[in-house]
């Protein structure tokens, strides 16, 4: 084999093995702390938003007090007793 053709093996051997390392990296990582909204932000650095994100985002929720028709609030009831 001459030169240019080891070269061309190391590169892509070169590219396997770290492909390989940082995978296996990424899932010793993961197994051991699983951060679900780091993880997304992780990927989506590495896809540059090509994969979409949304199912992973958390539900808004929105919490909406009753109160009495009459305007008042049943603590300001408690108070004239």
């Amino acid at each position: 084999m001459d030169l240019g053709t080891q070269v061309q093996l190391g590169i892509v051997l070169f590219l396997i093995l770290s492909t390989w390392g940082c995978m296996s990296l990424i899932a010793f990582i993961k197994k051991r702390n699983i951060n679900l909204e780091l993880w997304a932000t992780v990927f989506e650095g590495m896809t540059h938003k090509l994969v979409d994100l949304n199912l992973l985002k958390a539900p808004d929720s929105f919490i909406e007090k009753k109160s009495p028709r009459n305007g008042k609030d049943k603590d300001s009831d408690d108070e004239k007793t």
